[in-house]
């Protein structure tokens, strides 16, 4: 089982993650979550995130705005 972010409080990807990361890079993956959900404009999204344990946390994040997104992540 890979570890996931899923938004909660607006409609967006369930996103799965592959590897091991530390909190301030799932807080980043977080906000970039946020950034592709319907929330994209709001002050804060909500969203939880599980573990490879199955264990779960909430977060709350401000979605990264466009211009922190570094082009070459860009498809």
């Amino acid at each position: 089982q890979y570890p996931s972010l899923q938004t909660t409080s607006h409609p967006g990807p369930l996103t799965l993650i592959d590897g091991e990361f530390m909190d301030e890079q799932i807080e980043q993956a977080a906000r970039i979550v946020a950034r592709y959900s319907q929330g994209k404009m709001a002050d804060e999204v909500e969203l939880e995130y599980t573990d490879r344990d199955g264990n779960t946390r909430a977060l709350k994040v401000t979605p990264l705005p466009p211009d922190e997104l570094p082009q070459e992540w860009m498809v």
